[in-house]
């Protein structure tokens, strides 16, 4: 059901002098249109109106197209030339398309060649590669004859030292962890890009045994910095939260607040019939 605005006297008398300023809410969304109103408008009006509110949104719109192409073109042509990177700044990883990578794996990595033979083009009967998925790094597999088809792997990533995980996967699993991100929300987004990615029991294990432990080093080591700084007395102010109302509750939360520099020296939860 559309709507229908009525314009006063002094609406309609200034309409005269400013028509695109007082032109009804309808005819903005819709240029094309003529404004409604639920009295009859003059004609030389009405044409007056239209006229120039066309010619305004025509010039405005285009001129915000002209900067956004601009802006798409620059975009687009720094993305397609790209900037080298610093030693400093290159990023640790970075995504790549497995195609992208059988390319540069048709020649061998021990003697170079093609599978068609030295200095020979790539025939159509290109060089196998298998491919073997550990979270989010992905292994190849390749043959060649120059090593009695000795099988030769490649791998996306390296194993943490003294350990057989891959970094990658400690990585955004303590990216994850810090971020914070959940395991549904990571893995949904990984799939619909259809990137690789680990399972919910391996990015728990990896929490267990790597990301958690590290968190709780940093963290007592921040804590032990902080007590150092506190001024000494201190002067410690204690809040408690508990999980839920009345006596039926069973967690509580404390925190420990040092009154003079406003910083949190600790934080404990503890169980209500035991504290």
């Amino acid at each position: 059901m559309s709507s229908r605005r009525a314009f006063t006297t002094s609406q309609k008398r200034r309409l005269g002098e400013e028509p695109s300023e007082l032109e009804p809410s309808s005819s903005r969304m819709h240029p094309s249109s003529p404004p409604t109103t639920s009295s009859p408008c003059p004609s030389n009006l009405t044409g007056t109106v239209e006229t120039e509110f066309d010619e305004r949104v025509s010039e405005v719109s285009d001129n915000e197209y002209e900067e956004l192409d601009s802006e798409n073109d620059y975009q687009e042509e720094e993305d397609y030339e790209g900037h080298e990177l610093e030693d400093d700044k290159k990023p640790k990883y970075a995504l790549v398309e497995l195609a992208q990578i059988e390319k540069l794996l048709q020649r061998c990595m021990l003697c170079g060649k093609l599978p068609s033979g030295p200095g020979g083009r790539l025939s159509q009967n290109s060089r196998k590669v298998t491919w073997t998925q550990n979270g989010t790094n992905v292994t190849a597999t390749i043959r060649c004859a120059c090593n009695n088809s000795v099988t030769q792997r490649w791998a996306g990533q390296e194993f943490l030292p003294e350990t057989r995980t891959r970094s990658g996967n400690i990585a955004l699993t303590a990216a994850a962890q810090v971020g914070p991100v959940s395991f549904p929300d990571l893995s949904a987004m990984f799939r619909s890009a259809k990137i690789a990615c680990f399972s919910k029991s391996n990015f728990q294990k990896i929490s267990k045994y790597y990301v958690y432990p590290c968190i709780e080093e940093e963290y007592y080591k921040q804590q032990s910095d902080l007590l150092r700084e506190i001024p000494d007395p201190a002067n410690i102010a204690l809040d408690g939260q508990y999980d839920s109302p009345g006596f039926s509750a069973e967690m509580a939360a404390i925190t420990a607040i040092e009154q003079t520099t406003k910083q949190v020296v600790n934080i404990s939860v503890v169980c209500y019939n035991k504290h």
